[in-house]
């Protein structure tokens, strides 16, 4: 990957970094690539407070995944309106009510998915990691056409 400059000012005597099109919120374009990478945050800050639970068994699989939502929702809801999907009202309360569903459906989406791993035999810690992607996935399509659509639906 190449990264563009803007053209040279003889006045100033060089270009200044021009970051590629595809992580500017405003572009329709690398939407996808905009969740990928806020995700990688979001999802490495989450998964940090669920693993330390699950690891010291500090707290049940429930209230673990509970309290990793609730720091998923304080970054997320900022992160993906703002970068990837350009959502700037942040005080819409519809919004802001349909994340918080996802978020709650996401949890016990998550909770029950270790539960099941764990049943299989699986350890809790790899059943959080191995639940990441299809949580991502479903949030990904969520938030894309339920709670930051461009139309009043």
């Amino acid at each position: 990957m190449t990264f563009k400059q803007a053209p040279t000012s003889s006045k100033h005597g060089g270009g200044r970094y021009v970051p590629p099109h595809f992580l500017n919120p405003k572009s329709g374009k690398g939407r996808k690539r905009r969740f990928f990478l806020s995700g990688i945050t979001n999802v490495f800050i989450t998964n940090l407070v669920l693993q330390s639970l699950l690891i010291t068994q500090a707290t049940s699989i429930g209230m673990a995944t509970m309290i990793s939502q609730v720091c998923n929702g304080c970054f997320g809801y900022i992160l993906y309106g703002r970068l990837v999907f350009n959502f700037s009202g942040g005080n819409d309360i519809k919004k802001i009510s349909r994340y918080y569903i996802w978020l709650a459906g996401a949890w016990l989406i998550n909770w029950l998915g270790i539960a099941l791993l764990v049943e299989k035999g699986v350890k809790e810690s790899l059943g959080g990691i191995i639940m990441i992607a299809p949580l991502a996935c479903a949030s990904y399509i969520i938030q894309k056409n339920w709670i930051f659509t461009d139309g009043n639906t």
